[in-house]
């Protein structure tokens, strides 16, 4: 009942004469639908002996991936010949599982974990025993940030798997993040895939710089753009928006003049420098 993907299992047919005594003994292989893989073949000849009892291998690399039907027959020394049909079955899989990525690369930047993403596995033979995913700061599987971690634990015994899932966002660094998997079957067989996808990944807050001292002039007219307060986010996603709010008092208090009013907006851009006006 074990799938093998490795030659060198042996297998405990025995064959008795009490008779003539026994002069050879064969084996033959037939897929499941009756065809051929292995005609006739000696497992052991001129036994001049009423038993054989040692434990015999099949010639694997002849097994198609499936089950594989095996039968014996048996000849003694005057010609008397028995056949068994089927005495045993071989479950072959040295087919790799298979992983399907539907998932391009994440280009929204992500503050918090949530994202979940569609990369699929599937193995038809002896079904997958467990996926596993790592994170890399770099393509190519260069720079690991973890090991390998656990997506389906041991044990699943399923042909696919095509639940979307998440990363563990904590252990993403800030910046791009490259997801690499790996799926093994119950026969041992395993197929690793990197940069199935990328997640981008900012918790850096933007900066300030505020260049700008009280303006101490009284003014009856707008100065237009004077104010010299600049924004800038360097790293990683980039400054989306950056807005301004006039109140009557320190901390925001009192009350308020104008409420928050952009500066700048959408604009994916580093920084901005320029100096600007208010309402």
């Amino acid at each position: 009942t074990t799938w093998r993907r490795y030659s060198g299992t042996t297998y405990d047919v025995d064959f008795i004469d009490n008779g003539s005594q026994l002069d050879y003994c064969q084996y033959k292989v037939e897929d499941s639908s009756d065809n051929i893989l292995i005609n006739w073949t000696v497992i052991a000849q001129d036994i001049n002996s009423s038993t054989y009892t040692f434990d015999w291998e099949v010639q694997f690399s002849s097994l198609k991936c499936g089950y594989n039907y095996v039968s014996v027959r048996a000849y003694d020394k005057v010609g008397n010949l028995k056949e068994y049909d089927n005495v045993f079955y071989i479950k072959k899989d040295t087919e790799v599982p298979q992983v399907i990525d539907n998932q391009s690369g994440d280009d929204t930047w992500r503050n918090s974990a949530g994202t979940t993403y569609n990369v699929d596995f599937e193995d038809n033979l002896s079904k997958i025993d467990y996926i596993q995913y790592r994170i890399f700061a770099s393509s190519e599987g260069a720079s690991p940030l973890t090991d390998w971690l656990n997506l389906v634990n041991p044990g699943y015994n399923s042909t696919s798997y095509t639940e979307n899932w998440q990363v563990s966002f904590a252990d993403c660094q800030n910046g791009v993040n490259y997801i690499g998997v790996r799926v093994f079957d119950v026969a041992g067989n395993s197929t690793t895939v990197q940069d199935v996808f990328y997640v981008k990944k900012d918790q850096e807050y933007p900066d300030i710089f505020d260049n700008q001292l009280g303006d101490d002039t009284w003014r009856r007219t707008d100065p237009g753009a004077i104010f010299n307060v600049d924004f800038k986010d360097l790293n990683y996603s980039h400054l989306k928006s950056a807005e301004y709010k006039i109140t009557t008092g320190l901390g925001q208090t009192g009350d308020v003049i104008v409420d928050w009013t952009y500066i700048i907006s959408s604009t994916n851009t580093p920084q901005y420098t320029q100096e600007w006006a208010v309402l």
